[in-house]
């Protein structure tokens, strides 16, 4: 069974003897030079009727040549020094929400021990912070827009890093935690009433009040009120400050929250 000469239309086949020994090896790409030769990439010549009906340009290229000018041509991302050192924070922001997904995953598997968790976790909640200023994604639709749009499945990650931002605390009930823990209270209710509304105050003071009830293990009211807070000024630039509304709701939670907290400590 002998194939004849291709052609753009449907192809024919002709019965005959089958010999392979007319064939191009696979792959061969043949056009036809201004003198009607056929000649193939390596510019050898052959009379070979497996010739195609395509033909080059003027100046003889053929197709697989323009094929490979393709594959050699590079993409650039970024045009000056500049962009490039955008889409370098952009990257890092990428591994950073990767990293903290497997993480999560292995502390939730026990892979790895809780003063690990922490102290990694930490770290990159941090590193986070900082590459949400350098990629100017600080604001949580910045961040949803940008994991869709890089294809981001971690909800774990996003909850971690942008609701909560600090790892799970392991707690340990010691005395010293829940003497820490009074302290933090203390602390944070008297900002507040020293008008004190500025987010990068008024968040660090409440992220280690939180850290240390987690650590107390003291099971009390109004606990899931400080995650709430936290989570709204995780939401919040570093610029903005809480509204009078605001400050004395959180007020007015820290006050309840505390005093559940210090009826249930332990006699």
């Amino acid at each position: 069974m002998q194939r004849d000469t291709f052609s753009p239309g449907p192809v024919h086949y002709s019965m005959g003897t089958d010999s392979t020994q007319d064939r191009p090896p696979p792959y061969t790409f043949w056009s036809s030079s201004t003198n009607n030769a056929n000649t193939n990439i390596t510019g050898n010549t052959s009379s070979s009727p497996y010739q195609s009906s395509f033909t080059s340009s003027s100046s003889g290229n053929t197709m697989a040549s323009r094929v490979g000018d393709d594959r050699k041509r590079q993409v650039r991302l970024a045009n000056n020094p500049k962009e490039r050192e955008y889409y370098d924070h952009l990257a890092n922001l990428y591994s950073i929400i990767r990293t903290v997904e497997a993480l999560e995953k292995c502390w939730s598997l026990n892979i790895v021990s809780q003063n690990e968790y922490q102290k990694e976790c930490a770290q990159l909640c941090k590193q986070f912070k900082v590459a949400q200023q350098f990629s100017n994604l600080e604001r949580p639709e910045d961040i949803q827009r940008f994991m869709i749009e890089y294809d981001l499945d971690c909800k774990q990650a996003y909850k971690r890093l942008v609701e909560v931002g600090m790892p799970i605390a392991g707690g340990v009930g010691l005395a010293k935690t829940i003497a820490e823990a009074v302290q933090h209270f203390i602390t944070l209710m008297d900002s507040l009433r020293l008008n004190i509304a500025a987010i990068d105050e008024i968040q660090p003071m409440l992220a280690d009040l939180v850290d240390s009830v987690e650590k107390s293990l003291v099971v009390f009211e109004g606990k899931e009120r400080l995650y709430k807070w936290l989570g709204t000024l995780n939401k919040m630039k570093a610029s903005d400050e809480l509204d009078e509304e605001q400050k004395r709701q959180m007020a007015h939670d820290l006050e309840n929250a505390y005093s559940s907290f210090h009826k249930s400590l332990p006699t």
